[in-house]
């Protein structure tokens, strides 16, 4: 997307947790007189912390045992800012194939890179293993009937063959 439009939803929020102000307060500043606005072009461009947004890339199909947000080892990771998720106990879980079936984000953000890179490989690592072991997975047969299946297939995996797992292969060609 290249349109000359200001970030939405979280962006605002974000671009305060990673400069300490944002695009949105700037101009709403301008308008009221503009001494912030004055203020942070006579300084420096500074990133105070790494940003990132981590959406979560789900190999399966299948109905939560837990609510998703449920992992307490993605809320302890020290760059953990929030986690969002809808996804509750009794509800489908789509295999993640574009945007609209992932079951949710997090944020992190932290001053060091090092910290950061260290969580997400967290994150994804977590998803090739625990994070996706209170799921009953499904699989749709010929006659629409469900079976329950093992999710030992993607324990063992690294994160990066259960995230190739989650892509179609019509998507990965």
């Amino acid at each position: 997307e290249t349109g000359a439009r200001m970030h939405g939803s979280s962006g605002p929020a974000l671009a305060t947790l990673a400069m300490g102000v944002a695009q949105l307060q700037l101009t709403a500043d301008v308008y009221t007189g503009g001494e912030l606005f004055k203020e942070v072009c006579d300084t420096p461009y500074v990133v105070k912390r790494q940003i990132k947004e981590v959406f979560f890339i789900s190999p399966v199909t299948g109905i939560m045992r837990e609510d998703f947000d449920a992992n307490q080892k993605l809320r302890a990771l020290p760059s953990f800012v929030s986690l969002n998720s809808s996804l509750k106990a009794g509800d489908k879980i789509e295999r993640t194939i574009d945007l609209f079936s992932c079951p949710g984000y997090m944020v992190l953000a932290h001053e060091d890179p090092a910290v950061m890179e260290e969580d997400y490989r967290m994150v994804r690592d977590l998803e090739a293993g625990e994070l996706y072991s209170n799921i009953e997975v499904l699989v749709e047969s010929s006659t629409k009937s469900r079976r329950s299946l093992s999710l030992s297939k993607t324990e063992n995996m690294k994160s990066d063959q259960i995230i190739q797992a989650a892509i179609p292969p019509s998507v990965a060609e």
